[in-house]
């Protein structure tokens, strides 16, 4: 990790307990561009775009990015370490997707 990194998750990390919120979770931002967020399957990102050619969602890759991180954050830490014997995230994002 940074520097700059542990620096700021330091000051997160106690404004959010002052505040009465949990510690911040830290969750693998990868292919969360490339994975749709309306189905889950695997889109094709081109510069600031998001189109998924299987369900015909399109929206601004950064937004497309932002929700499937924030469903990140919702699975617990205990169930990371079991995510790649249930498919990776990929999985994880088409089974949310759909239910």
């Amino acid at each position: 990790m940074s520097r700059h990194y542990q620096k700021m998750l330091k000051i997160l990390t106690y404004k959010l307990a002052r505040h009465g919120f949990p510690e911040p979770l830290e969750r693998s931002a990868a292919l969360t561009s490339q994975i749709c967020s309306a189905c889950g399957e695997i889109g094709r990102r081109e510069q600031a775009d998001f189109v998924c050619e299987v369900c015909g969602y399109s929206d601004h890759a950064d937004a497309n990015a932002a929700v499937n991180i924030a469903r990140r954050g919702l699975l617990p830490n205990a169930q990371l370490k079991n995510l790649r014997k249930s498919g990776g995230w990929e999985a994880f994002h088409k089974q949310f997707a759909q239910g």
